[in-house]
């Protein structure tokens, strides 16, 4: 009985298969191919014809350079209206239509930089960060009107964008104008243009980045973690700051002292394989080490008795960044300090460099630390 019904059923399931078959109604709908570029462009409105025929071109034959080169020119000689029909496909929601756009206004050179200058001086916020970030993929040749445009402007939002690109730019002509910059009252340019000095890796910018007024946290953040992103060539400036008279020079010099990174390599996140005339897209992403400088140490060691509780909690905090085990008595001694954040913060060291876990129990350590001296030194940790 069951075997009738399921022969029954299997040719009930092949009927209904046949018939959508040919009424044209499959149950799948087909697959869409996929195509090498994106479909035709909609260009906006007032543009030239001819400005709109050689991009639609440039776009479907972007991967053959010759004709690529022929129509890079011919767009070349219109100049300004073929610079803003292009820019205006800047924000386009194809990245491939974006891609294109940003590299042909680069290779346009002169009459796109006139441009793309004017709209980062004249134009809203939205205009100004696309034109700006074009510019700062444009060479050493957009640095000396960036930096007028920087230091001429009185709009706060234009400078926060050119402040990135200078920094993006990595020339060191506009070091002292972003020097200029960190005394200002704003923090937000204060803290992009500190972002900026340590793209541009400069040791000429530490002292100007350690008198900074850092008594906003966020900046302090950003200020110090820009010093440690200099890289190791700033650990001797740090080391001298921590004897200066000034409070906030010490607290900076100590909090970075702990934060320096240097630029390890690029790892591809996100690759697309090539199939025919499609562009493989990746993605990249930093990996960073830490700079560990035993020099450091001893300096930071001595902070940890300074008359500033702020400078001794900052010491605390970079010795356990470092994780020296020379450092280890004296953040046993500094359990027993006055301020509950240097005692909180020399705690939370040595539970870094050992992987203990005694908190603020000033007997257990010194016990534990007489145990180790008995040991091997390469067994202690």
């Amino acid at each position: 009985m069951t075997k009738i019904i399921s022969i029954k059923y299997i040719k009930f399931t092949i009927i209904i298969i046949v018939i959508s078959i040919i009424t044209g109604c499959a149950t799948t709908p087909p697959q869409k191919k996929h195509t090498a570029f994106p479909p035709i462009v909609r260009m906006p409105k007032n543009t030239p014809k001819k400005v709109a025929t050689i991009i639609r071109k440039l776009l479907k034959s972007y991967h053959n350079d010759s004709v690529k080169h022929v129509l890079t020119l011919q767009l070349k000689r219109i100049g300004k209206p073929a610079v803003m029909a292009i820019f205006r496909l800047i924000d386009h929601s194809s990245w491939y239509v974006r891609m294109v756009a940003r590299e042909t206004l680069i290779t346009l050179d002169n009459p796109a930089k006139e441009v793309l200058l004017k709209l980062v001086s004249d134009g809203n916020a939205r205009t100004q960060r696309y034109a700006a970030s074009v510019l700062g993929k444009m060479g050493s040749e957009v640095v000396e009107p960036l930096i007028t445009l920087f230091e001429n402007n009185h709009s706060a939002s234009k400078k926060y964008i050119i402040a990135y690109e200078l920094g993006t730019l990595r020339d060191k002509r506009a070091i002292e104008p972003l020097i200029r910059a960190l005394g200002n009252k704003d923090n937000i340019l204060v803290m992009n243009a500190a972002e900026a000095l340590a793209k541009i890796g400069d040791t000429r910018a530490v002292m100007p980045l350690l008198k900074c007024d850092t008594s906003d946290e966020n900046v302090r953040l950003i200020v110090c973690g820009a010093l440690g992103k200099i890289g190791e060539a700033v650990v001797a400036p740090l080391t001298d700051a921590l004897l200066s008279d000034d409070v906030n020079v010490r607290a900076n010099a100590a909090f970075a002292l702990g934060r320096i990174t240097e630029p390890l390599s690029l790892k591809p996140t996100v690759v697309f394989k090539k199939k025919g005339k499609r562009f493989i897209r990746i993605f990249y992403s930093f990996s960073t080490k830490s700079v560990k400088s035993p020099k450091a140490v001893q300096p930071l060691m001595k902070a940890l008795k300074d008359p500033s509780p702020k400078v001794r909690a900052y010491s605390a905090d970079a010795l356990g960044m470092l994780k020296d085990s020379r450092a280890l008595s004296a953040l046993v001694d500094a359990l027993a300090d006055t301020d509950w954040k240097t005692s909180n913060a020399a705690a939370i060291a040595l539970g870094r460099i050992t992987q203990k876990s005694y908190g603020k129990n000033q007997q257990k350590w010194r016990k534990w630390l007489k145990k180790i001296r008995n040991t091997k030194p390469q067994k202690a940790f």
